[in-house]
This record gives C-alpha cells, structure tokens and sequence, in this order.
C-alpha cells in the first residue's frame, strides 16, 4: 500500500509534465518564459536546463530536468528535448521526445524508475500572454515501470503499464493577480497490466480495461499561494475543483502460491468522483453503478458473486476558523446488493430466507465549529477525530438497513452543547430525538428459528426485549423514539433505560 501511495503523485506529475503542454503562449520565447513563471508561481518544484538555443522562429531546450518534491517522495522528469515552433500564425508547437524517463526516491530510500512514452502527440498553444490556450491529442500515451529498488537495496518484482488511447484535451492558463488553470481531457480507453510477486514468492497479475475517461480540473491560487497551500491551513482565496469519470471499467485478476490460487473478474457501469476546496469547505463525492466482482479460488467452497447497484459516499466538511456553526453533509449508500445462489447456498439451502437485494443507506447533515487550525496538530486529530471541531447539531436524515426481508430505518435531529471541548463520548450525550422503525423482524426471526440458527429460547427473550422497547406501528412494523435530554438522560418510548 505504501508503494502505491508514493506513485500516485508520480504518475500525475509524469503525465502532466510528459505533454508539457500547460505552459505555453504565442511565441516559442513567450512560451518558455510563461513555463517558468507558472512553475515558479505554483510552487510545484524546478527546473534546470542543459541549454537553451533560440531561432528565428524556434526555441529548443535540451537535457532540461523538472524536479518534484511530495510529501514523502522526491521525482524527477527528465526530458532530454523540447522543442517550441512558431508556425507564424500565432500559434506554437510543442515537440516532446518519444521516451521520458522518471526517477523517483522516497524518504525511506526505495527508488523507482518510470518512462513516460507518447505516440502521435501534438500540442498547439494559442491565445495571449496572460490567457493561454493549449490543445492538447496524442494516439496513445503509455507510464510504465522499468524498475523499483527497496529501501533494502533489493529489486521488487513488479511490472506495470498503463496506456491511454486516443486523448485528447484542452488546458487554459490565465496569469493575473490570480493565477487560474482550467483543465479538460478525455481519453478513448485506458488499458492496465499489472504483473509481480511478494516477498514469498506469491504471484499476482491484474488486467484491466477502462472506457471513456474524462477528467476536469479548475485551479485558483492567489498571489503569494502555491500548490503547497492547499490544506486546511492555508486556504485564503484557493479555489480548487473538479473530478474524473468513465462509462465502464473491466478488470480480470489472479494470483497463486504454494498453498492457494484464486482468480476473479471486476466490472463497473458508470463512475464519477467530484471534489472541491475553498476557504469556507471540503467537498467529496463518490457514484458508481453496477458493480459485479466474481472470485473463485482453491480455499472457496463455490465461486463466489457479488453485485451491486450502485455505490455512492460524499462529504462536505468546513475546514476555516468559525464563531458561527457552519453545514456540513455525510452520506453513504450500498443499494441492490446481491449474492450468487451458489453462495447463498452454503448459509441458506432450502431458500429459506428472502433473497432480495440488500441496501444501506446512510445520510446526516449538521452544524459544527471549527477552531484555529494552528491550535490542532495531526497527533491531536489522531487521538480525537472532533480535534479543532465543535459539533452543534446533527440531522439524522436517514440510516436504512434492508436484508433478508427485513428493514431497520432511523431518523433523528440533535443538538450539543457548545461549552468546552468536545470528545467521542460527549457526542453520544445530545439533546434531541431519534425514531425508529423495524418492519419484518418477527418474520426473520420465525424463519431463523426454522432453519434452527437461533433457538426458540433465545428468539423469546428477543421478542421480550422488542415488546419493552417498540410499540406495534402496522403489520410486523415496530417502533421506538428514543430521547436524549441534556443531563444525559435517555428514554425509549417514555421508558427511561439511562
């Protein structure tokens, strides 16, 4: 997992840098000086140049390394020729070598050796010195692995490749008080191979295929601000947002040792990520569609299926300093998922229980005050996730549980003490109320007392502790309202149990 987390700025700071196109104007002199100067106001990392030789109507860098420094990692693009045309109608082009290696270190001494190889790319620059349009094709642009070193010294027996065909796509860059970069690509399809083995000597492979990617971004940062500013700590007039999606994914895997083997297949409909920073708040979004995963493997039973609808989880936090409560939004949800009848059979083989697909669902929404973020450290949050935060209220719009012919449904509204410092138990001491609805649960428990998963002894006392807590609410519907008050009291239909 560690090694994946340190590629993941690699890669982006590969591709990005691999087409070079964000940074260019109307002539091949404006073009170059305008690169500098997005680098240098970004913030983003350097660049040294083995030289530079200008023409009439051509500017051509050579050996020119573009340094990245992450937050536990340090890479470095290396790009032995760029080459600026002028094609004298306004515009420039953009020559880019057809192998661009990428050497990255981590902090903990791994080294990972990268090539970024385009086909067919083309990058035309058009517009003004302060508003800068590039467009930005190419048939196929491939990252792959050469090689990985561990902290150890010892080689890593992995492989990867991940193409991209038919690109195509527009960055617009406009310099002022505020810099502004607008991104919008798409590619056809992106093909993935990954190929290795572990420590053990148990191998892996994954195979991989992705239809119609999009991604978009909007960039806005201040003068003064760089990419490094994008955090809870500094956030004064940066604006970032945007996301990626594509129409279908499918995935084919596998691995064997010597004491299992397994294989499987992965396929989605639809995905769409979002996201967004501002000064005031966090935003994160999350949707996919028809998801299928199939396993089967030499410890498996039977082969094993499961599908779901749709997946979908989004988060809106505020992350500035605040003396008045401000919104925040947390939803969950798992719909029509379903199990193969192969499955289902080892736990149930008379079909006795429903079959019907299974849903969580989970929304809340609220108030909190956020405190002076140079007063929170990372061990503070650690140690308390409420660090720097004051809930003030909390809306259970809806937590819904449907299986097996059941369903649990909850609704409630909160409020909390603002006075001091808040903690996870504080949390469960609101003033406020929740409802809650059970429907089909004496039908479930009759049908697991007929399969004998729960004793008739034991189903009696469940249905006693049901009877003192729920009244009757419609046929096989139970209901309970819990209130909390704020000297910690806790009642169940009037029935105090705290």
């Amino acid at each position: 997992m560690t090694r994946t987390q340190n590629l993941a700025p690699v890669l982006a700071s590969a591709l990005c840098l691999a087409g070079l196109p964000a940074f260019a104007d109307v002539t091949p002199r404006q073009v170059w000086d305008n690169w500098q100067a997005i680098i240098d106001r970004s913030g983003s990392g350097a660049v040294t140049v083995g030289n530079l030789e200008e023409g009439a109507d051509t500017l051509i860098a050579t050996d020119v390394v573009y340094t990245f420094s992450g937050s536990d990692t340090t890479s470095a693009v290396m790009v032995d020729r760029i080459t600026l045309q002028d094609n004298g109608d306004g515009t420039v082009s953009v020559s880019l070598p057809d192998d661009i290696p990428v050497n990255v270190r981590t902090d903990e001494g791994e080294r990972i050796e990268l090539y970024v190889t385009p086909s067919g790319a083309q990058t035309l620059v058009s517009g003004t010195p302060d508003a800068m349009n590039y467009a930005v094709s190419a048939d196929q642009y491939v990252v792959g692995l050469t090689q990985m070193v561990d902290a150890d010294g010892a080689p890593v027996d992995l492989d990867f490749r991940v193409a991209l065909n038919g690109l195509t796509g527009n960055t617009v860059q406009n310099i002022g008080t505020d810099l502004n970069i607008t991104y919008d690509f798409a590619a056809q399809s992106v093909d993935l191979l990954v190929d290795g083995a572990d420590d053990t000597g148990e191998a892996f492979t994954m195979s991989g295929k992705i239809d119609a990617m999009a991604l978009d971004a909007d960039l806005t940062l201040p003068a003064g601000s760089g990419l490094s500013d994008i955090s809870a700590d500094g956030l004064s007039g940066v604006l970032v947002s945007g996301g990626y999606g594509y129409d279908s994914a499918a995935y084919i895997f596998a691995s064997s040792g010597a004491e299992m083997s397994a294989d499987g297949t992965a396929t989605t409909g639809a995905v769409r990520v979002d996201f967004g920073i501002d000064a005031d708040s966090l935003r994160y979004a999350v949707r996919a569609d028809d998801m299928v995963t199939a396993l089967r493997g030499t410890e498996l039973p039977t082969p094993v299926e499961v599908a779901a609808a749709s997946y979908e989880v989004g988060l809106t936090m505020p992350v500035s300093p605040s003396d008045e409560p401000q919104p925040f939004a947390l939803n969950f949800g798992l719909n029509g998922v379903t199990l193969n009848d192969e499955t289902w059979g080892l736990f149930d083989p008379m079909g006795a229980v429903p079959r019907d697909p299974a849903d969580l669902v989970i929304d809340l929404s609220g108030t909190m005050l956020s405190a002076d973020s140079d007063d929170t450290g990372a061990d503070d949050v650690m140690e308390n996730p409420l660090a720097g935060r004051t809930l003030a209220s909390l809306d259970v719009n809806e937590i819904r549980l449907g299986a097996a012919g059941a369903l649990v449904r909850a609704v409630g509204a909160f409020t909390y003490d603002l006075s001091g410092e808040q903690t996870l138990s504080d949390v469960t001491t609101p003033e406020g109320s929740a409802t809650i609805t059970l429907t089909g649960i004496n039908q479930l428990i009759d049908t697991l007392i007929a399969m004998g998963v729960v004793p008739q002894d034991q189903a009696m006392m469940g249905r006693m502790m049901l009877g003192m807590f729920t009244t009757p609410a419609g046929d096989d519907t139970l209901e309970t309202v819990f209130t909390f008050t704020n000297d910690g009291q806790i009642t169940a239909n009037g029935q105090r149990i705290r």
